[in-house]
Parts: C-alpha cells; structure tokens; sequence
C-alpha cells in the first residue's frame, strides 16, 4: 500500500546526517576562512586585544569576568576593576572595535553556514531530486511530502533553510557566540538546550521519527528503494484508486469462489 510509508533505517540516517554534516562544516570552515581574509578580521581582533591587554595590566585585572568572581574580591581589587572597565568604555578606538569584531563575526558565521546549506542541503538536493543530499544518496535515503508526493523548491527551502539553517543551526550558533561575546543570559541557556531537546523528543515521539524540519516542511526520510514516490498529487490519487479498485476486485472474486463451492 502506498501509505505504508518505508521509513529510512535509523541508522542510515545517522550515517547520512554525519557525513553531510562533515561536509558542511568544511565548507562552512573553508567560507568563514576566506571572509576573513577579505574584511581583516585577524588585524581588527588583534587591534582590540592590544588595547584591552594594556589596560588591563595597568590595572592588574581581567575584562570579562563573572560576577561571582567579581563579588568574591576585596574592595580594592573589586575598584581597580570598575576603574579599569571605565577606562575600556572611554577608550572610543577599543569600543569601536568591539563593535565591528562583534558584528563581523557575526556576518562571517551567518553567511558561510548559509551559503554551505544553500548548495548542501537545498541545490544538490534539487540537483540530485527527492530530496537527495550527497550524505542521502551514499546510503540510499531520500525525501518526500508525507502523502507521498517528490518534494518541491518551496518545500526543501523551507527543510532545508527556515527549519534546519534558521531554527536549528542559527539560533544555537547566536546564542554561543553572545555568550562568547559575554551577552549571554540564562534564557538564552535554556533555549540553547532546548532545541537540540525538542529535536530528539521529536524523533523518538513522533511516528516517521521526524525532526522539527521536517515537521515544518511536513516531510519524511524514506528508503528510496523500497519507497514508491509520485511526482504529482493527481498521480498518487489515481495510484490509490487503483489500488482500491483492485482490492475491491480481488475480494469480489474471491466471494464469487466461495459462493459456487
């Protein structure tokens, strides 16, 4: 039957999710290499260093502690740090740069994961059809709407780049590099665990164990060669009439056998 759907094996996912993973990262190391290469980000990272570690040892403190450290020290220390913060906040060179490295950073990390699964995991699986990534079609897995039908543009942009680049990789790679940057609060803790969580929830609960993206794109892994795909939805309809045609034969045959013997 058509909606006996044939689930992609565990463990095929598994092998197929680490190797697209190893070669996104790559490219994703490989673009982030080259952007800052181009804007000067080790110059500008070393330009803001020089200044903060110059005031810091004029002061005998480190910037960026955490304030149960800070709350720990004498009152002496615990001045010589606030005069040292305040000297870092008039210092207009070291507040410009921290600014620029932020925002560069974040420009470098949000344009390199979007390019790796722009090609990755939206073109080569348009390329390849049914959803393929490289790590897919390796170990003989592909993708489908849940009733059957191939996956469109549309909807591989929406599993590919709003469910698995926006929510799952971007978010988390935000909230860690705030924390990075010293902006991070317990909120953004929570939401950091939060939905790698909800993903495995998701797909132990769920009955095509799938991944939020999937749900977003109402998608399934499938083991491409046992699992019938239909190009269109007028294809699939005429396929379970067929299909119910026949069976609706079949045991109007097999009640005319019994009948005559």
């Amino acid at each position: 039957m058509m909606t006996d759907i044939q689930k992609g094996g565990i463990w095929k996912r598994a092998s197929a999710w680490l190797f697209d993973k190893i070669l996104l990262f790559i490219a994703v190391i490989g673009v982030a290499t080259l952007l800052s290469l181009i804007v000067d980000y080790d110059g500008k990272l070393n330009e803001y260093r020089e200044i903060q570690t110059s005031i810091e040892e004029k002061y005998g403190v480190s910037y960026g502690i955490r304030e149960q450290e800070y709350n720990s020290w004498e009152p002496e220390k615990q001045a010589r740090y606030d005069a040292m913060f305040e000297e870092l906040k008039s210092n207009k060179t070291w507040v410009k740069d921290r600014s620029l490295i932020i925002n560069l950073a974040l420009l470098i990390v949000t344009f390199s994961f979007l390019l790796g699964y722009l090609i990755l995991e939206f073109m080569v699986p348009l390329f390849l059809r049914n959803g393929m990534t490289l790590g897919k079609k390796i170990f003989g897995l592909g993708v489908m709407k849940q009733n059957g039908v191939k996956v469109s543009g549309p909807i591989m942009f929406v599993r590919s780049i709003l469910g698995k680049y926006a929510i799952e990789i971007m978010i988390p790679v935000f909230i860690i590099m705030m924390m990075l940057f010293g902006m991070g609060n317990l909120f953004l803790f929570i939401l950091l665990v939060l939905i790698p969580l909800v993903n495995i929830i998701l797909v132990i609960a769920t009955h095509n164990n799938s991944f939020l993206h999937d749900l977003l794109a109402v998608t399934v892994v499938v083991d491409y060669a046992s699992q019938k795909i239909f190009d269109t939805e007028e294809e699939m309809m005429a396929y379970v009439t067929a299909q119910h045609e026949a069976e609706v034969s079949s045991e109007y045959e097999e009640n005319i056998f019994k009948s005559n013997h």
